[in-house]
């Protein structure tokens, strides 16, 4: 039997954009939805997740209202702090919570949530780019596309996010270090373009490293950018404890 993963916070947002509408009243126009349109836009995008897959069991990852990397970069999301959601955020999710067989840590954000749990699930579904950092199947609705994501891959993928940040969600990476520059990089350190092995990782890091400190920065600067750009994988989350393991060169 097939069974996906979905990040459901990606689902709910867009259902709840889409419902959106500008209603006219007495010269003035407010912004309205409705709830039941909300409701079947997102059942609607299951739907087509379940039949590219054919998947016949799903799970909902959710986002915690906390988030850990918030501890580890102030700045993380900061910019976001005052944009709204789209109408009927909490009560699609609510509705999602009480529908649907549903995963949520204290702390962890659903990519994390897709990531640790990935092992279990035939694939996970995201249209996130960040997803790519996980050695799994990832489906994007949004393409429309499978990619399967080797370990080298994947260590590469978040190596590279690490250098080259992300402005939306409040990171900087290292400065002077666009999409370009950082790929070269990477790739003068892997044996293979694209793909850093584990083996490779001490290696890269040190040279990562070396990159920062050129640029008037220190180890713990490069370090916070890799914990923050780093998607949780199995062995970086305590189940017992209910707390990530924050990621460290050996």
């Amino acid at each position: 039997m097939t069974n996906v993963l979905i990040d459901a916070d990606e689902l709910i947002y867009k259902a709840c954009a889409a419902a959106e509408y500008d209603l006219e009243m007495g010269g003035n126009h407010v912004l309205m939805s409705d709830f039941g349109t909300t409701q079947r836009i997102f059942c609607d995008q299951e739907a087509k997740i379940c039949e590219a897959l054919g998947a016949e069991e799903v799970v909902m990852a959710l986002s915690d209202r906390k988030n850990f990397r918030k501890d580890v970069l102030p700045t993380y999301k900061s910019n976001r702090k005052n944009s709204r959601k789209p109408l009927a955020f909490p009560r699609l999710r609510q509705w999602v919570e009480d529908e649907y067989h549903t995963i949520e840590r204290p702390g962890l954000e659903a990519d994390d949530l897709l990531g640790i749990f990935h092992g279990d699930f035939d694939y996970i579904a995201a249209s996130d780019k960040d997803l790519l950092t996980i050695p799994t199947k990832v489906y994007s609705l949004m393409k429309d596309k499978v990619t399967e994501v080797s370990p080298a891959q994947a260590n590469y993928n978040w190596l590279l996010q690490t250098l080259v940040g992300d402005r939306v969600d409040g990171y900087a990476g290292c400065p002077g270090m666009g999409p370009v520059k950082a790929k070269a990089f990477l790739d003068r350190a892997g044996s293979i373009p694209g793909e850093i092995s584990g083996g490779e990782i001490p290696e890269t890091w040190a040279a990562i490293v070396e990159a920062f400190e050129d640029k008037e920065l220190t180890a713990e600067d490069a370090l916070q950018q890799a914990r923050v750009a780093r998607i949780l994988r199995p062995l970086d989350w305590d189940e017992e404890a209910q707390k990530p393991i924050l990621w460290g060169p050996c």
